[in-house]
């Protein structure tokens, strides 16, 4: 793409790009955490329920994972003792929550994903960051009512 390029070419350059950033970032995660066996689905969903514990419909809008994933990846750490199923708002729903032992695996991780932040965002500003980060929450938010 040239800087004189149509509207349509900078779009399409610019999902290209973040296409090959979100591959690399992915190759690179899954290298990272080999020697832990964590998937990046359930890095996400250990991520999503640090905070709260919630539905499975929520953990699947909050790490943009389809609710066939979430079952499938909770159903996995629940048998591995990362998380629990707690009772919900009525007897057919339940919420995901962290365990103790989900929460070391994530402590035990967090450094590895913070070198490959580094990696990824070094070579920004903390301005360049903050933008990229509003842009990126733009987008996120628009793709989740969309799509």
């Amino acid at each position: 793409m040239t800087e004189n390029g149509s509207p349509e070419e900078l779009r399409g350059w610019l999902c290209n790009a973040m296409m090959r950033v979100g591959t690399y970032m992915a190759t690179v995660f899954d290298r990272e955490m080999a020697h832990s066996g964590l998937t990046q689905a359930q890095f996400r969903t250990l991520l999503s329920l640090l905070a709260e514990p919630l539905s499975p419909g929520e953990l699947a809008r909050r790490s943009l994972l389809e609710k066939a994933t979430v079952s499938l990846v909770a159903q996995r750490m629940v048998a591995a003792g990362w998380l629990q199923r707690l009772p919900g708002a009525n007897r057919r729903t339940h919420l995901l929550g962290l365990t103790e032992k989900g929460q070391l695996v994530l402590q035990a991780c967090l450094p590895a994903a913070n070198n490959l932040a580094k990696l990824a965002t070094g070579v920004l500003d903390q301005g360049e960051q903050q933008q990229l980060q509003s842009l990126l929450v733009k987008l996120e938010n628009h793709l989740r009512e969309n799509t």
